[in-house]
């Protein structure tokens, strides 16, 4: 806000006041207020005296002026009410109203609404205004003003000029400092005794009897003991204190929805018998400031206290319990994003995934400070803290340890938590998906993917026949029924002339299940031994179409490899037989056993014995092993 004021006394045209609009930082632009041009406006003090969430103005004019009040509409269109709310100057006419060079804002009355003291400097004249504290008669009376104190008889001086006010001996309650720019006068402090009793304690407080001609005075805590010192006319004056406790408030907004000075905040802390609140200012009075930072007398209260802050978006926070005799720092409400809601590493069994990243960032210009945690071992966080920096997002880096892992889907949740906003923790979902190697198990090989008559040998990790191939796979039910083809319908099978085998990778103690299907093809002659292949068993049909399996038996005193009828019905060539079998694999074929099943048949050989355990599938599982109760050497 700029105030035009004049070029001399006896021009009459004078200037326009005009107020600057910041544009987001990038260039300021101006209005004109529909205001006299010749109104001499000297201080402006801004206040939401209104409690309707923005800024008004009171300018303080010179030469019998009338005093403005802009209303802010919220929209920064601004309409003069000063004569309608009661602050415009006891006159009635244009020019019969007071010299008013400062003027300031503060609840000296405890009951949480901004009043307002019009500091005129009034020549002798009785007609022209004396310095008068307006009370701010809240919301029940269409937030008007009534005149409390005026300092005029054995108060009176010519030149009063600034006002200033802070709760010097922090009793609770807004005391005045108030400037004079005449020789003879001097500037004084008001003690505050409340119902609108002002004593004059500029002598008894230690301040000069005479403080020279000045403008200007500004409260702040120079020393940072909790009470407010003085400067004015060049000097600065130390508060000695006393006994009473205190609290002080640093406002810092958040750049965006509130400037970052916290211009306009209000903050409140209600007790018992009053409500206290600040506000912060840009400016007071003409041409003064006091320190930004809010500052709360609060006597011999010993307890803590809650404060209320109301933000210049219109948004109000509350902290609760706070303790006294100290310097409190509140950030405007800000909210903390990151830049991935969830992350998807895939690794191969065996090796590791690759490092991801996110970033972490705050809507505030403040900085914001922010840890990072997690709830899996195969996962690292770093920085494990940080500072996001004037809204810029900062990185985390996200390592994943996943050599160990076996095959599967694995969960964790990494959590971002911050002081500093309202919505914190925010969590990334970190789903990590380890994929088997080529052999790893389970292996589900169906076909289905394959063109009719792709040649399998060293292709999908099968080797052996070179002419194995993919057939269209017919299927007839085996006598007696067996257990029908898999639910997914398979329409392709491998077929094989010779022996075609399939690594997989396995560990010791590691069940192996195998589910498959095998086309009934008799051997003209004897069962073949195959021990030399390497196996862990072998399946084939005998020259009279019984199945037979090639497993460890003990003989005597060693043990051997011997073909076992599995005692089922002959099978006819062309009949598809559907085979299960679970497996526990071991390094030595002594050290593993199997348990086989064959179209829902029983495994009826010298060799079988019921199995203790009650697996799933329909059906019973029989042991074929040499001695029962051996679970081993199958």
């Amino acid at each position: 806000y700029v105030t035009g004021y004049e070029l001399s006394y006896s021009d009459p045209s004078g200037f326009p006041d005009a107020i600057l609009m910041n544009n987001a930082g990038a260039a300021f632009s101006m209005t004109v207020l529909n205001a006299t041009t010749n109104n001499r406006a000297r201080g402006a003090t801004a206040c939401d005296f209104d409690q309707d969430g923005d800024l008004d103005i009171y300018v303080s004019c010179y030469r019998l002026r009338e005093n403005n009040l802009w209303l802010n509409d919220g929209n920064g269109t601004f309409t003069d009410v000063a004569t309608a709310r009661g602050v415009a100057g006891e006159g009635t006419l244009y020019d019969d109203r007071g010299h008013t060079i400062g003027s300031c804002w503060g609840d000296f009355n405890g009951d949480g609404y901004f009043d307002l003291f019009v500091g005129n400097f009034a020549h002798a004249d009785v007609s022209q205004d004396r310095p008068m504290l307006m009370q701010n008669m809240g919301p029940n009376n269409g937030y008007t003003f009534v005149n409390r104190w005026t300092l005029d008889g054995t108060q009176y001086q010519e030149s009063y000029a600034v006002p200033m006010a802070a709760d010097y001996d922090n009793d609770g309650d807004l005391d005045l400092f108030f400037t004079t720019v005449y020789a003879g006068d001097t500037s004084r402090l008001w003690r505050n005794d409340g119902n609108w009793v002002f004593t004059d304690v500029t002598a008894s407080s230690g301040l000069p009897s005479t403080l020279g001609q000045t403008y200007g005075a500004a409260w702040g805590d120079i020393n940072n003991d909790g009470f407010p010192d003085l400067l004015t006319n060049n000097k600065i004056f130390i508060n000695q204190g006393n006994a009473n406790k205190w609290l002080k408030v640093r406002l810092l907004g958040n750049g965006t929805t509130v400037n970052r000075s916290a211009i306009g905040a209000q903050a409140r802390i209600a007790l018992s018998n009053k409500t206290l609140v600040r506000q912060v200012e840009g400016a007071s009075g003409k041409a003064s400031q006091n320190e930004m930072t809010l500052h709360f007398g609060l006597g011999s209260r010993t307890t803590p206290v809650d404060l209320t802050i109301t933000w210049t978006d219109g948004t109000t926070q509350t902290i609760e319990d706070v303790a006294l005799n100290q310097t409190l720092t509140v950030t405007a409400p800000a909210a903390l994003g990151v830049s991935a809601q969830s992350l998807t590493p895939v690794a191969e069994r065996g090796n590791e995934a690759a490092a991801q990243s996110f970033t972490v960032q705050s809507d505030s210009l403040q900085p914001m400070a922010f840890a990072v945690s997690d709830n899996a071992a195969w996962l690292s966080l770093s920085p494990a803290s940080g500072t996001a920096l004037e809204g810029t997002a900062a990185g985390v880096q996200v390592t994943y340890d996943t050599g160990a892992l076996t095959s599967g889907t694995y969960h964790a949740t990494i959590t971002v938590t911050s002081a500093n906003v309202t919505n914190s923790p925010q969590a990334v979902a970190v789903t990590l998906t380890v994929v088997p190697q080529a052999g790893d198990l389970p292996i589900v090989e169906t076909f289905e993917s394959d063109a009719v008559d792709t040649l399998l040998a060293s292709v999908g990790g099968w080797s052996g026949d070179p002419a194995a191939r993919v057939a269209a796979l017919a299927y007839t039910p085996a006598i007696p029924p067996g257990y029908p083809v898999p639910e997914a319908a398979h329409a392709q099978v491998a077929v094989s002339g010779d022996p075609l085998a399939r690594t997989v990778n396995g560990a010791e103690g590691q069940n192996v299940n195998m589910d498959f299907m095998i086309q009934a093809k008799a051997f003209e002659d004897t069962l073949p031994n195959v021990a030399a292949e390497g196996g862990q068993m072998f399946f084939g049909i005998a020259s009279n179409g019984v199945l037979h399996v090639l497993h460890m038996a003990y003989e005597g005193s060693a043990w051997t490899r011997l073909w076992t009828d599995l005692g089922m019905p002959a099978f006819a060539d062309g009949a598809w037989v559907r085979i299960s079998v679970r497996m526990d694999y071991a390094s030595n074929p002594a050290d593993t056993f199997f348990q086989p099943r064959v179209n829902g048949s029983l495994c009826l050989s010298p060799y079988a014995f019921k199995s203790p355990m009650d697996l799933t599938s329909p059906g019973t599982w029989y042991l074929c092993a040499d001695t029962p109760g051996k679970g081993g050497g199958g």
